[in-house]
């Protein structure tokens, strides 16, 4: 079975990874696919595409707790990032560095890395105190920030110059299983496992709606630049959703 999967339009791919640790690579328009090998141990809980260079990111539940770069350019060659001691649960790259990438882990901590360095001391870890489930980039004032959804209901937000928690989006009821920036509008979205999204502006870190789809947790969102529309993937269902500010 799937378990995660990401488009590549560039390349005209879906790459996907299943429950055995396998990443499977299928060509959208000819039907066909390209590649297909294992991965991991066990089942791959996170892939990540790089969005000019020609890598995928891959983790899983294996007892390793590797981040693994792969580069379809060079005949998938492997790279391996060590440091996390627990599940690896996302992994996001930064929009303002194509070098750097951060990573979110059960082990209470979120690292920053760089893809060229493999030198352990260049590896920037930010401790949570709970398990950290997703992650993503930010820009507020014009300074760089990381959302975090974690398993005590709140999303954190740090601040990367200074390495600080500045604040905390507290209302969901149950853990924070996906928090994402919007890619154009100046909203956080976090989705729970108590059923619902949360909008929030990025900005004042207000809480500007909740949605309830009745459809169970929330599991991951899709959103795409030029559009409103946001893809909600929930245990029960697909959703969609249009964006409306106040």
């Amino acid at each position: 079975a799937v378990n995660v999967a990401k488009f590549v339009v560039r390349e005209k791919w879906i790459v996907a990874g299943d429950r055995n640790g396998c990443i499977h690579v299928h060509n959208y328009e000819e039907n066909e696919e390209v590649e297909s090998f294992c991965a991991h141990s066990s089942c791959i809980t996170t892939l990540a595409v790089h969005p000019t260079d020609p890598f995928v990111f891959s983790s899983s539940n294996d007892a390793g707790h590797l981040i693994k770069l792969w580069n379809w350019d060079n005949d998938w060659e492997c790279k391996e990032f060590h440091g996390h001691v627990g599940t690896v649960t996302q992994v996001t790259f930064n929009p303002n560095d194509s070098n750097s990438f951060a990573s979110a882990s059960k082990d209470g901590t979120v690292k920053i890395w760089s893809i060229c360095s493999d030198d352990p001391s260049k590896i920037i870890t930010l401790k949570l105190d709970e398990h950290g489930l997703s992650v993503d980039y930010f820009t507020r004032n014009n300074q760089q920030h990381l959302i975090v959804g974690c398993n005590d209901k709140t999303a954190q937000i740090w601040k990367l110059e200074t390495k600080e928690r500045v604040h905390e989006l507290e209302s969901h009821t149950n853990l924070i299983s996906a928090a994402n920036l919007h890619p154009e509008l100046p909203i956080l979205i976090t989705g729970s496992f108590d059923g619902t999204v949360r909008i929030w502006n990025s900005i004042t870190y207000k809480l500007e709606n909740v949605i309830g789809f009745h459809l169970g947790a929330v599991y991951a969102f899709g959103c795409m630049k030029g559009s409103r529309r946001i893809v909600v993937g929930c245990h029960q269902g697909i959703a969609m959703m249009d964006i409306s500010l106040p």
